[in-house]
């Protein structure tokens, strides 16, 4: 078996005093926090990403990168990616990266998220959701695995000809976990050949098999 340690970045004011502290406290908290996990034994390091709300860990990547030029063996995960609302090209070079400055140690949680109301924010609909992150999903590999890539999709410009630099070093990519908050997404990540992972913060696991 093996155990994670997570951040989702909430930021809230001390449940005895009522104080808050300032932003750059609260990241620094956090930044101490998962620095912690290598030394404790830990096996994957889970960062969330949040938008707009009272969780300001926006973007798990810079935690992630930070964490890895410290550490040496830990697996860095996001928990989750919210792939519908990024570039895939974007978030395949972001990873591909972090693959690369770790060693080989990156992992993509992807995930459409719990709050509606962020999709308007990012002017996307909220109804595409799940069709944007299929498609994301498709690019992301194919960026990973394929060179000279001709590409045409619904959502993302068509690309023609295009090499993704740098090369992850996961063979071949770094893992893909799909959270379901459905059988839905279940069986999405099933039909994808990608992993499952489960939370009851968003799923209803008496609808799960």
């Amino acid at each position: 078996m093996e155990v994670g340690l997570c951040s989702l970045g909430d930021h809230r004011a001390d449940p005895v005093t009522g104080v808050w502290t300032t932003q750059d406290e609260r990241h620094a908290h956090i930044m101490e926090y998962l620095l912690a996990a290598e030394p404790l034994g830990f096996d994957t390091l889970v960062c969330g990403e949040h938008h707009f709300s009272g969780f300001i860990m926006s973007v798990p990547q810079i935690f992630l990168a930070w964490i890895a030029g410290q550490t040496e063996r830990i697996r860095l995960a996001t928990g989750v990616t919210l792939l519908p609302h990024h570039d895939p090209v974007r978030i395949a070079e972001d990873f591909a990266t972090l693959d690369v400055v770790s060693d080989g140690r990156a992992e993509v949680w992807v995930g459409k998220g719990v709050e509606p109301y962020v999709y308007a924010h990012y002017g996307q609909d909220f109804k595409q959701a799940t069709a944007m992150q299929r498609e994301g999903l498709n690019l992301l590999t194919r960026l990973w695995t394929e060179t000279d890539l001709t590409w045409t999709g619904q959502f993302h410009p068509p690309l023609d000809g295009v090499t993704l630099q740098p090369r992850p070093v996961q063979s071949p990519h770094p893992p893909i976990f799909i959270a379901a908050g459905s059988l839905a997404s279940a069986e999405e990540a099933a039909r994808l050949g990608v992993n499952l992972t489960v939370t009851g913060l968003s799923a209803d696991l008496d609808s799960m098999p």
